[in-house]
């Protein structure tokens, strides 16, 4: 079996004895095609802000439903602020990815978060917003 869509399948498996019988198993897999979601992008894409020390935040969700064991793990995820890779913070419960900025220069700066779910699914959200003068 070759490219099946996202979903959940069952398959069968019958074996015959030489005593002529036959039991079947019956098992069950996913397979995840649905990349994470990230939502939430903070500081909005294109705001103009004045505070040189923002919040970058977002929500990275694994998108898959029911949603299975192995969701979305801080190693899955990685930050890019001026595409420089950033240390963040990882709330597995909410999914929110946040990174406190240090003194950012009166510009427009650029982030940028790629999430890999536990089952090779990715998604780049690539956003800017621009530090201006008071």
């Amino acid at each position: 079996m070759t490219n099946l869509p996202g979903g959940s399948y069952d398959f069968r498996v019958r074996a015959t004895d030489a005593g002529s019988q036959s039991p079947t198993a019956m098992r069950t897999f996913v397979i995840d095609a649905t990349p994470p979601a990230i939502t939430q992008r903070r500081p909005a894409a294109n705001a103009s802000i004045t505070d040189r020390t923002p919040l970058i935040s977002a929500v990275v969700k694994d998108m898959r439903t029911p949603t299975l064991a192995g969701t979305m793990t801080k190693a899955g995820i990685k930050m890019y602020v001026d595409s420089v890779s950033r240390p963040f913070t990882f709330n597995a419960s909410t999914g929110k990815v946040s990174r406190q900025s240090t003194q950012l220069s009166r510009a427009v700066h650029t982030v940028r978060i790629v999430a890999t779910d536990p089952y090779g699914n990715v998604r780049e959200s690539l956003w800017s917003f621009t530090v201006r003068w008071p």
